[in-house]
C-alpha cells in the first residue's frame, strides 16, 4: 500500500465539499418547485432574506469568540461596504436570470448551461484582473461554447416565445456569476467567510426589494402561507450553508482538486429533476454537457505562460 494515505482529516474538505453541492443542488429543485406559485423577484426576495437570517445568527454567534466591535467597525468600513454592495448587483442579476429560467426549463438543462461559467471567468480574469489566458484556456473557452450551442440546439431556430429566452437568461445567469467570482476574488483579503454571506445576503435582499413596487407586468405579490415559508426556511439554510461549507473546503485544500466535484451538481439536477418534475435530461444536454464539462476542466488546468 502506497504510504500516501488519506486520513479523516484530509477526506474532510473533500466531504465539506460534496456535502456542499448536494445542498445547492436541492436548493435549485426547492427553487425550481417555488417557481410554480410565486414570480422570479418574490423568489430572490425570500432566497436572499431567509439567508441573510441564517447568515446573521452564524455571525453573531461566532462573533462570541472575538470583539463585536471590532468586527462590526471593519464591515462597516466604507471599501468593505462598496465592494460587498457591487458584488451583491451581479448576485442579484445572476439569481434572478437563473431562477427565471429555472421556473421555464428543465432542470438539469438550466444547470448545465450554467455550468459555462469557470469559461468566463477565464476571460474576466483577463480583463479584471489581468491574468493571462493560456493557449490551451482559449482553445477550451471555444470548446465550451460550442458544447452551449449543443444545448441550446434546435431553439436557436425557435420563435423568440419558445425557449430561446430561457436558455439565454440562463447564459446570462452564468456570465454574471462568473463576474461576481472573479470580485470575490479581487476584494475578499480583509472580509471572513461568514461576513461576506452575511453582507451579500443582505444587499441583494435589499436590491431585490424594490422590484416588488414596479409597475411590471405579472409581478404581482403572493402572499406565502406556511408551506412557502418552511420551503424558503429551507432554502435559506441550504443556501448559507453550502456556501459556508464551499468556503471552508477551499481553505483546507486546493481549488484544482475540490473543482471536480462541483461537476456532481449536474447528476443531482438529473436525480432532482426526474424525482421530483419526473423530467428526463435530451441528448443535446447531455451532448452538451460533455463538452462543457470538459472544457471548463481543461480551462481551470492550464497555466498562464511564464512572464519573461
Amino acid at each position: 500500500m502506497s504510504d500516501i494515505t488519506l486520513s479523516k482529516h484530509d477526506l474532510a474538505p473533500f466531504f465539506s465539499m460534496t456535502i456542499a453541492i448536494f445542498s445547492l443542488s436541492l436548493l435549485d429543485a426547492g427553487i425550481k418547485a417555488a417557481s410554480a406559485d410565486l414570480q422570479t423577484w418574490q423568489i430572490v426576495v425570500m432566497r436572499y432574506g431567509f439567508g441573510w437570517l441564517f447568515a446573521t445568527a452564524y455571525f453573531l454567534l461566532l462573533a462570541r469568540r472575538t470583539s463585536l466591535k471590532d468586527r462590526m467597525a471593519r464591515l462597516l468600513s466604507r471599501q468593505v461596504l462598496a465592494t460587498s454592495l457591487l458584488r451583491s448587483v451581479f448576485v442579484v442579476l445572476t439569481a434572478s436570470c437563473f431562477f427565471f429560467a429555472l421556473s421555464q426549463l428543465p432542470l438539469a438543462r438550466t444547470v448545465t448551461i450554467v455550468f459555462s461559467a469557470p469559461l468566463f471567468m477565464v476571460l474576466f480574469s483577463r480583463l479584471i484582473l489581468g491574468e493571462p489566458i493560456p493557449a490551451a484556456a482559449l482553445a477550451a473557452i471555444a470548446f465550451g461554447f460550442g458544447g452551449v450551442l449543443v444545448i441550446f440546439g434546435d431553439a436557436l431556430f425557435q420563435p423568440l416565445a419558445g425557449a430561446l429566452i430561457p436558455m439565454a437568461s440562463a447564459l446570462l445567469a452564468s456570465i454574471f456569476y462568473a463576474l461576481s467570482i472573479v470580485l470575490s476574488r479581487k476584494h475578499t483579503a480583509h472580509t471572513q467567510p461568514e461576513e461576506m454571506v452575511m453582507l451579500q445576503s443582505g444587499f441583494a435582499l435589499v436590491l431585490a426589494l424594490p422590484f416588488g413596487f414596479l409597475p411590471l407586468p405579472q409581478m404581482n405579490l403572493v402572499v406565502p402561507d406556511l408551506q412557502i415559508l418552511l420551503m424558503f426556511s429551507g432554502i435559506g439554510f441550504l443556501g448559507t450553508a453550502g456556501h459556508l461549507m464551499i468556503v471552508w473546503a477551499l481553505k483546507r485544500e486546493s481549488a484544482s482538486r475540490l473543482g471536480p466535484i462541483e461537476y456532481t451538481n449536474l447528476i443531482w439536477a438529473v436525480i432532482f429533476g426526474f424525482l421530483f418534475f419526473q423530467e428526463l435530461p435530451s441528448l443535446h444536454t447531455l451532448a452538451g454537457a460533455v463538452l462543457v464539462v470538459l472544457a471548463c476542466l481543461v480551462a481551470g488546468r492550464s497555466k498562464p505562460p511564464r512572464a519573461t
